[in-house]
C-alpha cells in the first residue's frame, strides 16, 4: 500500500498523515500525527470513522472535501476539532486520493496541519478590528483608505459626515477632497500631503472644510503612507471633525473666567484638548503624585506616560525651583482655587526647559497645564540687557558729548594763550600751559572711550588692509606685552580689507593685547590671527539680529590666560565691569571695543573657559575695494603759518565759547570770517555773503536746523562748496549713516587748534582746485 519512500515521507511529516478506506475507517496515521491528537495508543482509534473524531458542525464541510477525493480530486477544508484529550484545535486538512496501479481511488490521504495559533490570531485580529471600528464610531472619527493608483477611496459613513454627507459619496478621491478644502486652505494642505519634490508623505493636518449648505467646518485629517517595493501605493488615514474644539480653543482665549469654571464648564472639550494640545497637562493627586498625563509629554519631552505616572511632580523639576512648586501646592493644599508658578522641567535628555505654569484644585486631585516659555525668557533677558546697554550708552554718551565741548573751549583757550605767550617777551609759562594741555587730552581720552562704548564716537571709516595695519602694529605690541608674553601674528593669503576707521581698530587691538597679557601674570602666549569668514544664516538667527549674515573679515586675539567664568564672560561687555583691582582698569576696555565693532557693522563674540584662556573675535565688514593710503598726520604742518590771500569762512557754532576761539584763531591766520549760533542765523549770513571758500559748522544746532541741513541749503548757491562738520557727539555723523558725501570732512571735539588749522587748509586747497 506505501512504498519505503513514501513511508519515509509519511512518517516525516510533521503535520498529522493519515491514510483512510474508502468508508472513511482510519487505517494510518504517523507518529507525529498521534502526539497532535493526543493519542497514546493508535490501536484505541484504529479503524474509527472520522465521523468520530470530528464534531458535527464540521461534517458537512468535510464529507465534501472526501467525496471530491473520492473522484481522484483533492479536497481541503479547515475545521475545528477537539484531541482525544479533548484540547481544542483549529485544523487545516488537505485530502489527496491514492490510486491503484489500475489508476482507481483505494484509498485517502488526509494531512492535517495544526493552525490553532494561527486561528486565534486572526480572531483576536478580526475581534480587534470591530473594537477599532467601534472606538472609531464612539470618538466620531472616520477613517479612509486612498488608493493612489487610481485616486479612489474607500471611506467609512463617519469620514462623510466630517464633509457634511449623510452617505456615502460616489468617486471620492483625493482631488474632490481638496475642491471640499476652503481656497484659503489649499496650498496649506498641498504642501502637507506631498515633499518637497512631489512624493506623497504622511498626513498631519487641520484645515477647513466647506459642507453642501456652504457652512465652514474644521477637520483634522492624519495619514500614513503604504509603500510597495518603495513605491507609495495608498494611504491609510482617519479624519476628525475638529469644527468644537476650534471653536473651544477662541473662547478659551477670550473668556476671563477662572480656570475652575472653565473645566466644570468644558469637561468635553478638555478631553479633546487633552489629546491635541502641545501645552503639557497632568492630573496630580492631593500628595503631590502623578495621576496622569496628556500626549505632549512624550511628544515634547520624550517620556511616555508610565515613566511618569506615580512618581512625585517635584522629580522633574529643577532642585533650585523646588520652592516655588512647593509653595503653589501649599496654596492648592491649603484651599486656594487656582495658582501660578514657573518651573524649569527636565527632559528625556536631561536638559530644563522654562514651563509657565497654572493649576486648578478638582475634588481631591489637581489640574495642572504648563506651556513652554523657554524661549521667551531668554528672549525677554537679552531684551533686557540691550535696553540695559542703550540706556547706559545714552548716558555716557551725553556726557560725554558735553565733557566734549567744554574741552574743546578749555583747549582752544590754552593754545591760543600759547602762542600769543610764544610771540612775547616774559615769564615762562609753557610748563603750566603743557600740564593743562596734558590734563585735557586725558579727559578727551577718556570721552573718546565714552563714545566708543556709546557708539557715537565720529568714524573716519576707510578701506582698511587689516594684515597690513596688524603687522604695522606688531613691534607696539611686543613692547606692550613685555618679555613674558610670546606674540604669534598669523594671516591667510587672501587680501583681508574691510571698511573701518583704522585707528579705532589699531585701539581695540591694543587695548584686547594689554586685557590677554593682564590675564596672564606668569606669562604665556598671545595669538592674533585674522582671516576671511562668511556668517550663514543659521549662526546669525542665533544672536538675536546682532549681526546680519555676509562675509567678514574676522580677527581673533587668543591668550592662554586664566579664562573667565560663564557669569564673567556674560558681563565683560558691560561698562565699568571689571575684574581687575580697585585703580586698575576703568572697565571700559572692552566696552570701547564692542561699541567701536557694533558702529562698525561688525560682530564681537567671547569664547573663554576657567584655566583654559580667552578667544575674541573680531568680525567686520569684507569690503572688495583696496585699501586706502595712509594720511599724512596733522601734525606735520605749521599752524602759525599765514595764509596769501583773504578767504571766506562761514562759523556756525552755538556753544560761545567754541565758536570765539576758533573764529579768533582763523582771523589770526588772516581768512575773513563770519559767525552765527544757529542754522537759521547761517542762513542769513549766506543770503549776505557775496562768496564763500569754506563752510564750518557744528553737527547738532538748536532752533531746527542742523548742520547738514545748512550745508545742503548753502550747496545750493554755491555747488561744491567744502564743508567742515565739528562735533562732540555726531550720533550719526558717519559714512555709513550718510551724513558725508563728496567734499565733506569732519573733526572731532575735543581738538586741537593745530588739527583744526589743518584741516581748514587741505580743505581751502581743495575748493581752490
Amino acid at each position: 500500500m506505501i512504498s519505503q519512500v513514501d513511508n519515509i515521507l509519511f512518517e516525516g511529516s510533521t503535520d498529522c498523515a493519515k491514510i483512510l478506506d474508502l468508508d472513511g475507517n482510519l487505517i494510518a496515521m504517523n507518529q507525529n500525527g498521534q502526539c497532535l491528537v493526543e493519542i497514546d495508543d493508535f490501536s484505541t482509534v484504529s479503524g474509527t470513522s472520522w465521523k468520530d473524531l470530528w464534531p458535527d458542525e464540521s461534517h458537512a464541510t468535510i464529507t465534501n472535501a472526501l467525496a471530491a477525493a473520492e473522484d481522484g480530486k483533492s479536497g481541503h477544508f479547515t475545521a475545528f476539532a477537539p484531541t482525544v484529550k479533548g484540547t481544542p484545535k483549529w485544523w487545516d486538512v488537505q485530502v489527496t486520493p491514492i490510486l491503484d496501479r489500475e489508476g482507481k481511488v483505494e484509498r485517502i490521504f488526509a494531512v492535517s496541519r495544526d493552525v490553532t495559533l494561527a486561528h486565534m490570531a486572526l480572531e483576536r485580529q478580526r475581534e480587534a478590528a470591530v473594537r477599532l471600528q467601534f472606538t472609531l464610531e464612539a470618538a466620531e472619527i472616520g477613517d479612509w483608505d486612498l488608493d493612489l493608483l487610481t485616486d479612489t477611496a474607500r471611506c467609512s459613513l463617519r469620514h462623510f459626515a466630517c464633509f457634511g454627507y449623510d452617505d456615502i459619496v460616489p468617486g471620492w478621491g483625493f482631488e474632490m477632497f481638496l475642491r471640499h478644502v476652503h481656497f484659503d486652505d489649499r496650498e496649506l494642505v498641498k504642501s502637507g500631503v506631498t515633499t518637497d519634490d512631489g512624493q506623497p508623505t504622511d498626513w498631519d493636518i487641520e484645515c477647513r472644510v466647506i459642507w453642501p449648505d456652504r457652512s465652514i467646518h474644521w477637520i483634522s485629517a492624519i495619514g500614513s503612507v503604504d509603500r510597495v517595493d518603495g513605491v507609495p501605493t495608498r494611504i491609510l488615514g482617519i479624519v476628525t471633525d475638529i469644527t468644537q474644539r476650534k471653536s473651544m480653543e477662541q473662547q478659551l482665549r477670550d473668556l476671563n473666567e477662572t480656570l475652575e469654571d472653565q473645566v466644570r464648564a468644558r469637561t468635553r472639550e478638555r478631553d479633546s484638548i487633552w489629546e491635541v494640545t502641545r501645552d503639557l497637562i497632568a492630573v496630580i493627586s492631593g500628595s503631590g503624585f502623578y495621576k496622569s498625563v496628556n500626549p505632549a509629554w512624550t511628544r515634547e519631552f520624550g517620556y511616555p506616560p508610565e515613566e511618569i505616572i506615580g512618581l512625585p511632580f517635584t522629580d522633574f523639576v529643577h532642585p533650585e525651583d523646588h520652592a516655588e512648586v512647593e509653595a503653589g501646592h501649599a496654596a492648592m493644599v491649603s484651599g486656594s482655587s487656582v495658582t501660578n508658578f514657573e518651573a524649569r522641567i527636565k527632559d528625556v535628555g536631561g536638559s530644563y526647559r522654562t514651563i509657565e505654569w497654572i493649576m486648578v484644585a478638582m475634588g481631591t486631585d489637581f489640574y495642572a497645564s504648563g506651556r513652554d516659555v523657554t524661549e521667551q525668557r531668554r528672549t525677554e533677558d537679552q531684551l533686557r540687557q540691550a535696553q540695559k546697554m542703550e540706556a547706559i550708552g545714552q548716558l555716557t554718551g551725553g556726557i560725554a558729548h558735553d565733557f566734549n565741548n567744554m574741552l574743546a573751549g578749555i583747549m582752544g583757550n590754552i593754545e591760543m594763550l600759547r602762542l600769543k605767550l610764544a610771540k612775547e617777551k616774559g615769564l615762562d609759562l609753557s610748563r603750566y600751559i603743557e600740564g593743562a594741555l596734558t590734563g585735557v587730552q586725558r579727559a578727551a581720552a577718556l570721552t573718546h572711550r565714552l563714545l566708543a562704548f556709546s557708539r557715537r564716537q565720529t568714524l573716519d571709516a576707510k578701506p582698511t588692509d587689516v594684515e597690513g595695519l596688524i603687522l604695522s602694529m606688531e613691534d607696539l605690541l611686543r613692547r606692550t606685552l613685555g618679555p613674558n608674553v610670546f606674540l604669534e601674528v598669523t594671516a591667510e593669503t587672501n587680501p583681508l580689507i574691510t571698511l573701518c576707521d583704522p585707528h579705532q581698530l589699531e585701539s581695540a587691538l591694543l587695548n584686547l593685547a594689554i586685557n590677554g597679557r593682564d590675564a596672564m601674570p606668569d606669562g604665556g602666549r598671545l595669538t592674533i590671527a585674522s582671516n576671511n569668514k562668511f556668517l550663514d544664516e543659521e549662526y546669525a538667527s542665533t544672536q538675536l539680529n546682532e549681526v546680519a549674515p555676509g562675509p567678514f573679515v574676522r580677527i581673533s586675539v587668543s591668550d592662554t590666560g586664566t579664562g573667565m567664568t560663564t557669569d564673567v564672560a556674560r558681563r565683560a561687555l558691560d561698562p565699568f565691569f571689571t575684574t581687575k583691582p580697585i585703580g586698575q582698569g576703568t572697565g571700559l576696555g572692552l566696552s570701547m571695543v564692542y561699541g567701536f565693532i557694533k558702529q562698525s557693522r561688525g560682530h564681537l563674540r567671547i569664547q573663554s573657559e576657567p584655566g583654559r584662556g580667552t578667544t575674541i573675535d573680531l568680525f567686520l565688514p569684507w569690503h572688495a575695494g583696496k585699501a586706502a593710503l595712509q594720511e599724512v598726520s596733522d601734525a606735520m604742518v605749521d599752524a602759525n603759518r599765514v595764509v596769501d590771500r583773504k578767504v571766506m569762512i562761514l562759523l556756525v557754532e552755538d556753544d560761545p565759547a567754541i565758536r570765539n576761539i576758533c573764529a579768533e584763531m582763523l582771523d589770526d591766520l588772516g581768512y575773513v570770517v563770519a559767525v552765527a549760533g544757529d542754522g537759521i542765523q547761517a542762513l542769513k549770513q549766506l543770503a549776505t555773503m557775496a562768496a564763500i571758500d569754506l563752510l564750518i559748522t557744528d553737527v547738532g544746532l538748536p532752533n531746527g536746523l542742523n548742520g547738514r541741513q545748512v550745508a545742503d541749503a548753502a550747496r545750493v548757491t554755491y555747488p561744491g562748496l567744502q564743508v567742515l562738520f565739528i562735533t562732540g557727539f555726531a550720533a550719526g555723523a558717519t559714512v555709513e549713516n550718510d551724513l558725508l558725501s563728496a567734499g565733506m570732512q569732519v573733526v572731532t571735539k575735543p581738538f586741537s587748534m593745530t588739527t583744526f588749522v589743518n584741516r581748514v587748509r587741505s580743505m581751502i586747497e581743495l575748493q581752490k582746485t
